[in-house]
């Protein structure tokens, strides 16, 4: 049996002026047996977490660096699809 890992990483980034810019992003993944479970969910989390600091630094684009405070919020969210739905998150 084939199992479902939905995995979102989610931040925000302090601006000046109250201002903020966040981004979310969500992938899924399959293993065939719970002893890969903390593997996948690990190499996605590290997958989707680079790709984030990324896209609002602007280094996807060759861009200036857009973060410009130290306080960010970071929101993860691991999800396993079994027959019921068991659902990790972490801030």
């Amino acid at each position: 049996m084939a199992l479902t890992i939905t995995a979102t990483v989610s931040k925000k980034v302090g601006k000046p002026n109250y201002g903020s810019e966040g981004f979310t992003l969500t992938v899924q993944s399959e293993v065939s047996n719970m002893d890969q479970v903390q593997e996948e969910s690990h190499r996605l989390y590290l997958l989707l977490n680079e790709s984030v600091n990324q896209e609002l630094s602007g280094s996807t684009t060759g861009m200036p660096s857009r973060m410009t405070s130290s306080t960010t919020a970071t929101t993860i969210l691991i999800s396993l699809g079994l027959s019921g739905r068991h659902t990790a998150a972490f801030s």
